[in-house]
């Protein structure tokens, strides 16, 4: 579903616990502020009212479970990102949402998905290679994977 169907603290929440879960695995080098989050969950619903964010969640009642967010760089080229609460890890969401992303992607004309992950991060690597990403570069910190849709 999209990230429009949650709330602004049930967002905020779902990055609080993964953060807390497994700070590794997050962007952020400390937990955002409240209003941080609120900016943040604003700013991706813009986005995605303009076409340059797809955002979609998959939730269990009212709790977030996951989290994949396409970010458009230009015409054919786009950024994918994934969370997905530990609890959440080796039940197949992750793969679905993240697949229904790229059919969202390519109805929009995007060739190319890529994807930054911290090399500390082998799950989340891993995850990728499994669903057609390939390792295109890295670097001390990051490994970058990308799949042409």
């Amino acid at each position: 579903m999209p990230l429009s169907e949650a709330s602004k603290d049930s967002f905020a929440s779902f990055i609080r616990d993964v953060f807390a879960e497994s700070p590794e695995a997050m962007w952020y080098e400390k937990l955002p502020s409240e209003k941080e989050l609120e900016g943040l969950f604003t700013a991706k619903l813009e986005g995605c009212k303009e076409g340059s964010v797809i955002d979609l969640i998959f939730r269990s009642g009212e709790e977030l479970m996951c989290e994949v967010e396409i970010v458009r760089v230009n015409k054919e080229k786009a950024v994918v990102g994934i969370i997905t609460r530990s609890d959440g890890m080796g039940t197949g969401i992750s793969d679905v949402l993240l697949q229904s992303a790229e059919e969202k992607a390519k109805e929009l004309d995007i060739k190319e998905l890529i994807a930054e992950v911290k090399r500390s991060n082998k799950r989340a690597i891993e995850f990728f290679k499994r669903n057609g990403y390939i390792e295109i570069g890295k670097n001390a910190e990051l490994a970058t994977l990308a799949k042409k849709i």
